[in-house]
């Protein structure tokens, strides 16, 4: 079995590289002296470091402490990005969007009442990372057509239509997850990563996914209230595999 993923900030992460894509695409193409350190690419290596760290297999303090130097390392590498290869309005437009996925980790990692909730729950999301599994890997399969569509697309039809594919993408991978931890860990660890994905993903999806809320297909009768929760912001997501 190959190495898990710290998928749930992969996932991030790749949603906003398609989003910086779009922005800036008119910008990028036919502009073959762009450094190749500051192509999307680029940032999602970034994950690549933080995605090292098997939260999925930590089951006490002492594993999650040896995890969370990579986690951290992956939040300097995309700091770094933004300082590198953004403009300051576009470092500020997207400091916003990672504030929360940002403050999560940090607060994993710092001893204190959210840390010991994580671990709480964390022998539970351990023993179904499997289920998660196969989620994630359909999500990130759809994501990485999508980022490769992207690169090529120029018109802003074509633009609003991956946007949509991107957001009822994660909506189903949303359902499909929640649906795991609903029926084998319960309802303390759904509320749990509830409140973990309410902070890393509003910003990103109160922005660009609202809309699109009631045009996805559902799957599930978990899937069908998500439009209803997008409205109000508030996503629930277990991403702690792959």
């Amino acid at each position: 079995m190959r190495k898990s993923e710290n998928v749930f900030v992969r996932l991030f992460l790749m949603a906003c590289a398609f989003r910086l894509t779009l922005a800036r695409s008119a910008r990028w193409s036919g502009n073959a002296a762009f450094s190749d350190e500051c192509r999307q690419e680029a940032m999602l290596k970034c994950s690549a470091i933080s995605g090292s760290s098997d939260l999925n297999f930590i089951t006490n303090k002492q594993e999650l402490d040896l995890q969370c130097p990579q986690l951290i390392a992956g939040l300097k590498c995309i700091d770094n990005f933004t300082l590198n290869c953004m403009t300051p309005q576009e470092r500020q437009y997207f400091i916003q969007l990672y504030a929360g996925t940002n403050a999560v980790i940090q607060d994993l990692c710092v001893e204190g009442s959210y840390q010991k909730e994580f671990l709480r729950h964390a022998p539970c999301i351990r023993d179904v990372r499997s289920d998660f599994g196969v989620c994630a890997r359909d999500y990130e399969e759809k994501l990485q057509r999508i980022n490769a569509q992207a690169e090529n697309l120029m018109s802003t039809s074509n633009n609003e239509a991956q946007m949509k594919a991107l957001c009822c993408s994660f909506q189903t991978y949303v359902g499909c997850s929640q649906d795991v931890v609903s029926t084998k860990c319960g309802a303390e660890s759904a509320n749990f990563t509830h409140h973990i994905f309410n902070r890393m993903g509003n910003p990103f999806l109160d922005k660009y996914c609202k809309k699109y809320a009631d045009d996805c297909p559902t799957s599930s009768g978990w899937v069908s209230r998500v439009s209803q929760w997008l409205l109000a912001a508030s996503f629930v997501l277990v991403a702690l595999s792959s």
